[in-house]
């Protein structure tokens, strides 16, 4: 059966630790799908061992006979134990015993996906295709969880996340993203450098955005008249109030006007651009780093 592998609409149920309706159906669902399809492997399996074991018997089968015997065995066993178990590994048997009563485990942590190749890990020359060449995995903190196709592909690329299983089983029933993931080495290396060297500020040493967004139109031009400089980078600002804008570059012979918008923006020379104020120093917001400015004239 095909259903979402992490409902958005069941975290409710999920946070308080239990399963909503629709998992509990989809959950009976798959287990008895899971059932069916393990007693059809696991009758196969025993008569195919069986044909083995009597072909050897009958001397029917080639090679040595201790390792025909052998073979045809293991396969018989195998299909005996999938039989005994009417088809049921321990993820399905939790989602078959699944109730209102049931008692969610949650674990939490730094999150990575993992696909393994079947072909590569086994060494095999025998090509295979599809999500069958595949195993997939979700990285929980320190668990390793087994998980189909569609469950790896709706997951996060990264990220810390919360994710809820089954008891005593690794079936995730449910899956969010509940905080980006820490920086790495170097992208705490580019922070410092851009800090060090062009006055880059990360998101919470800035004041926040309402405090200048709230600013009607006037008074933040009012604010913005005068000289600015950034720290380390050859970049200076003069907002002048006959709406021209000096920007410390050589007179290319064309004059820039600035004017103020709505809700904390600026535009210059026809480029909008969102700006904060806090005193004497002006913050200019990129899609990347946020650069402080420091007024230094009137």
């Amino acid at each position: 059966m095909t259903h979402d592998p992490f409902p958005r609409g069941a975290l409710g149920d999920n946070r308080a630790g239990r399963l909503s309706a629709e998992q509990i159906h989809a959950l009976h669902t798959d287990a008895r799908e899971s059932k069916r399809s393990g007693v059809m492997a696991g009758f196969w399996l025993l008569v195919f061992g069986f044909l083995i074991l009597w072909g050897t018997s009958a001397g029917r089968v080639p090679g040595p006979r201790f390792q025909s015997f052998a073979v045809g065995g293991a396969i018989a066993l195998v299909g005996a134990l999938l039989l005994a178990s009417r088809g049921m590994t321990r993820g399905p048997r939790a989602g078959a015993a699944a109730s209102e009563a049931t008692v969610l485990d949650v674990v939490e942590g730094p999150f990575r996906r993992e696909r393994v190749d079947r072909q590569l890990l086994s060494g095999s020359t025998h090509s295979m295709r599809g999500s069958a060449r595949y195993l997939y995995y979700l990285h929980v903190g320190d668990r390793r969880l087994s998980v189909g196709e569609p469950a790896y592909d709706a997951a996060p690329e990264d990220g810390i996340v919360r994710a809820y299983l089954l008891p005593d089983s690794d079936s995730i029933v449910n899956l969010e993203r509940i905080a980006d993931p820490p920086p790495t080495p170097l992208e705490v290396r580019a922070a410092v450098l851009l800090r060090e060297r062009f006055g880059a500020v990360a998101e919470g040493e800035r004041p926040s955005s309402a405090k200048t967004s709230a600013m009607p139109p006037a008074a933040l031009h009012a604010a913005l008249i005068g000289r600015w400089r950034a720290q380390g980078m050859p970049l200076e600002l003069e907002f002048r109030a006959d709406g021209t804008v000096g920007s410390g570059e050589a007179d290319d012979g064309k004059e820039k006007r600035w004017e103020v918008l709505e809700g904390g923006r600026i535009r210059i020379d026809g480029e909008d651009q969102r700006v904060e104020i806090d005193g004497d120093e002006l913050f200019l917001v990129t899609p990347g780093p946020t650069f402080r400015l420091r007024r230094v004239g009137n």
